[in-house]
């Protein structure tokens, strides 16, 4: 189990860094703010996984804050409860 803790960790910070060094990457049509230091973009990250029950993310928003190229990591756990890690690209997040 620390080994999933310790993967999971290492997960959040690689797409903190991730989410960061998009600002050079992404879309200008966004909010520049949203990218302007560390705690900017996990605010801006918080924001739009965290909306309103049943409301969708702005996705939009999430691919400002993404490389292109970045992977998103799902962790779970399987029917033995060992843990997992579901990668995707972005848009394979929203189909």
């Amino acid at each position: 189990m620390q080994t999933y803790y310790r993967t999971t960790a290492k997960v959040v910070a690689s797409t903190a860094i991730m989410l960061l060094a998009s600002s050079a990457w992404g879309q200008t049509s966004n909010d520049p703010a949203d990218v302007a230091n560390i705690d900017a973009v996990i605010k801006a990250y918080y924001e739009v996984v965290s909306g309103p029950a049943g409301e969708a993310p702005d996705q939009a928003r999430d691919e400002w804050l993404h490389h292109p190229a970045a992977l998103i990591g799902l962790p779970g756990t399987d029917s033995l409860g060992n843990p997992t890690m579901a990668t995707m690209t972005l848009d394979g997040y929203y189909e």
